[in-house]
């Protein structure tokens, strides 16, 4: 399988191409911060555009949805501290070995501390264990700035670092490549 890409050409290239198979990607911000509206136009992309297989769970709606197929290519979990009840790290663990032993990309939202200084958010603002970022090949930090999100990636296992600026468009809610 190859890269998965998001889907904002700045980020895709970026990330050598997008989200990379067997790679647990973690997605930190702050409540509110974009994780959700990023991860679901991550999720239309790739379905849409890509044609991927794509098995989303989001922690405020009770049941989980079987993926569409038996091999998907992308797994998202929006709300990793939600679902792990409160102690994230052994989940994303497993998220990763699963990702690795069944070749599919897989990409998990967490807040970070609500100690962080906005436009300064740092992996040592994710909240929760250390262990799942160690455990995260790829970590992206939003940070949002008025009608704009700042995504950081901040580790990169395999590619590059840096920051790419994506612009916040409301109804439907939406981020669009900064220009």
């Amino acid at each position: 399988m190859t890269h998965i890409p998001p889907g904002y050409p700045s980020l895709d290239q970026l990330l050598d191409g997008g989200l990379q198979p067997g790679t647990l990607t973690l997605i930190a911000g702050p409540v509110a911060g974009g994780k959700t509206t990023l991860i679901n136009a991550i999720a239309d992309h790739a379905r849409a555009d890509v044609d991927s297989a794509v098995y989303l769970v989001d922690h405020r709606h009770p049941g989980i949805q079987p993926p569409q197929t038996a091999e998907p290519d992308l797994v998202i979990f929006d709300g990793l501290n939600d679902i792990s009840g409160g102690e994230p790290g052994p989940l994303a663990v497993a998220l990763a070995e699963a990702a690795d032993q069944f070749g599919y990309a897989a990409v998990a939202t967490t807040q970070v501390a609500k100690s962080y200084t906005p436009g300064h958010i740092t992996v040592s603002d994710v909240a929760g264990s250390s262990r799942i970022v160690d455990t995260a090949g790829v970590v992206l930090i939003l940070d949002p700035v008025a009608d704009q999100l700042r995504v950081h990636v901040a580790k990169n296992r395999r590619g590059r670092t840096g920051m790419v600026t994506l612009t916040f468009v409301r109804g439907p809610e939406r981020f669009i490549s900064a220009v």
